[in-house]
């Protein structure tokens, strides 16, 4: 059975890049807390919705960490299937 779409799918977002120079970029990642990428996009989304005065979503992040969850739990499924054979 498919998994439900989530808010982060290709048919309901889109992804967007920026390049920051060094010094902004680790102003930024420091502001956030964050380590990486990952950590970085839920406050990143956060800021965007503040300035466009939108109400925050607390509940996107959970979502994302859901997909990334099951996106792991996948990949090592999958090894161990090919472990096994």
């Amino acid at each position: 059975m498919p998994r439900k779409r989530g808010p982060h799918s290709s048919d309901a977002s889109v992804p967007v890049a920026v390049r920051l120079p060094n010094d902004m970029a680790s102003a930024v990642f420091g502001a956030a807390g964050a380590t990486g990428g990952p950590s970085l996009s839920e406050w990143l989304r956060n800021v965007i919705r503040r300035a466009l005065g939108r109400r925050l979503d607390y509940d996107a992040g959970y979502e994302e960490g859901k997909a990334a969850g099951w996106a792991d739990a996948n990949a090592r499924f999958r090894a161990a299937l090919k472990e096994s054979q």
